[in-house]
Order: C-alpha cells, then sequence, then structure tokens
C-alpha cells in the first residue's frame, strides 16, 4: 500500500511555523537579557577577614600533584595564599594557594558551613575564589585573565553531605 502524502504538512506550512517557533525564541532571549541585572559584588575585605602573604618556603605537595603540575607548566615554588574567614575569630572558611604567573588556583578547603555572615550578606564561594585570585594577580602587576588552571582539593558541603 502506498504511504498518504496528502496528510503530510506541505513545504511552506513547515517553514512558515519553523520561522514563528524562530521568532519566539529571539523574543524569549530578548527578555532574559533585558530582565537580568548585572550583578555587582562587594569586595570580600568588606564582609570577610582576609589574610594573604607569601610562603617562606616551598609547599609540599604530594608527589602525583607535583608531577601533574610541572606538566603544566605550573610552579609551585611561588605560591601564595589566601585564608577568609567570617571575623578573627573563626576558623576559615576558604583557604587557597595561588600563583598569577602559572595562572593556577589551588583550592585547599572550602566550608561554607563555617560562614558566620547573615545569609543575604555571604559572597558566593565562587566570588571569594576570583576576588582572592584577582587580589595576588593585581599585586604581583598581573592581569587576572591569566587564570588558566583551578584545582580543587577539599570541599565541604554539610548540606548535601558532600566531602570532597
Amino acid at each position: 500500500m502506498a504511504p498518504n502524502h496528502e496528510d503530510r504538512p506541505h513545504w511552506w506550512e513547515c517553514r512558515a511555523k519553523y520561522h514563528a517557533a524562530r521568532a519566539r525564541g529571539r523574543v524569549l532571549l530578548a527578555s532574559l537579557y533585558s530582565n537580568t541585572p548585572d550583578v555587582v559584588f562587594p569586595d570580600m575585605h568588606q564582609l570577610y577577614v582576609v589574610e594573604s602573604k607569601e610562603f617562606d618556603k616551598p609547599v609540599p605537595l604530594p608527589e602525583i600533584s607535583s608531577l601533574t603540575l610541572r606538566e603544566l607548566n605550573i610552579d609551585t615554588n611561588r605560591l601564595s595564599y589566601c585564608e577568609i574567614s567570617s571575623s578573627p575569630e573563626d576558623d576559615y572558611l576558604m583557604l587557597s594557594w595561588n600563583d598569577a604567573y602559572s595562572g593556577a588556583l589551588f583550592i585547599s578547603e572550602l566550608n561554607r558551613g563555617r560562614d558566620a555572615n547573615p545569609r543575604d550578606q555571604r559572597l558566593p564561594m565562587s566570588e571569594l575564589l576570583w576576588q582572592s585570585y584577582t587580589q595576588d594577580a593585581v599585586g604581583q602587576g598581573l592581569s587576572p585573565s591569566t587564570l588558566r588552571v583551578v584545582w580543587v582539593d577539599t570541599v565541604v558541603n554539610t548540606e548535601t553531605k558532600i566531602v570532597a
């Protein structure tokens, strides 16, 4: 039995549906971009206690980490660190090591549970990391755009019961 082609839409009907869907998509995309405000976070020094400086001696890393980093042309001998806490009495909620010359950000520990700031005054962890790296890069006279490697060591997320 031969197929019945009369049930199929004509090519111009398909084309009209395609153009109508494309126009709706453009309207949705335009409304998405027009309703999305630019988010500008405050400087981390306004909300947190930040301690950062260069290490006096090379940081001992596990052998596998050192080999991997050397393969990526990352020098671990000139790392600086950044500890961020809510107050001087609190444990740090973020500890990172940075080397702007190599373009490396090493996340040693993140623990949102230690953030004593009210929820509406907390910076996202990603913003704290970015600002710590930016501070290090600018302090060395480099552009923050040199970042090319992010290495995560320990993340504690008690809300989801994940420790990675």
